[in-house]
């Protein structure tokens, strides 16, 4: 098989992974309606409710992440948000990590300089860095320009000062590209893949209190 093909085909798990919950509580919900009308209550419109909520925040952000570049121009500004709807959408309003965004005129100079592929460039760079450090506290993104060239940077502090960093993702982030692709380490390929393609290296480190992600495009 093909690296693109497993690619693309693990991306599709991934997607099918993330949306199959809220997705399936509407359908529950909707059969409960169906085999009682009388049951159309409160709980059950607040179950319908959140459910599409949480599958509009997820695809809204999804399609940054996955959709192709040419559709649409997403603005750097535009990822911060979509992701802390995508948060909630997963963790519910107070589980996830809190994001610290960079200011607009920062965001600006990466946009200029990386063009079209920086906002999803960026989405998936977030991503990972979330993911790299489940129950993570907080995720302070930054980017800018340095001598050696442009950089988007997301610092990722453990929620209780025990780091606890998903080796496979980290390897696939900090090997040669060539670690092994599954379900769990796909998005990492993807952005490391996203990062290369612009001419860009994407680097791990791991500290005493978290792990910092690191784009560079020189």
């Amino acid at each position: 098989m093909s690296d693109d093909l497993q690619l693309g085909q693990l991306l599709c798990t991934r997607l099918c992974h993330d949306l199959a919950g809220p997705i399936g509580a509407v359908s529950a919900g909707v059969e409960l309606i169906g085999s009682d009308p009388t049951l159309i209550g409160g709980e059950t419109l607040a179950l319908l409710s959140g459910s599409a909520e949480a599958v509009a925040r997820k695809l809204k952000f999804l399609r940054i992440a996955f959709g192709w570049v040419g559709i649409g121009s997403v603005a750097l500004d535009q990822v911060g948000g979509s992701f802390e709807d995508y948060i909630i959408a997963m963790t519910g309003p107070s589980g996830g990590p809190t994001l610290q965004w960079p200011d607009q005129d920062a965001l600006d100079d990466v946009n200029s300089n990386l063009g079209d592929g920086a906002a999803q460039s960026m989405a998936n760079i977030v991503l990972v860095s979330m993911e790299i450090q489940p129950k993570c506290k907080t995720l302070s993104v930054s980017v800018g320009r340095q001598k050696s060239g442009i950089f988007i940077q997301v610092s990722n502090k453990a929620s209780d000062g025990a780091v606890r960093v998903r080796e496979d993702i980290a390897g696939t982030i900090g090997g040669a590209g060539d670690a092994e692709m599954t379900p769990q380490t796909v998005q990492a390929h993807l952005a490391r893949r996203l990062v290369a393609g612009s001419g860009g290296r994407f680097d791990v480190e791991i500290v005493s209190d978290g792990v910092i992600t690191t784009a560079r495009w020189q």
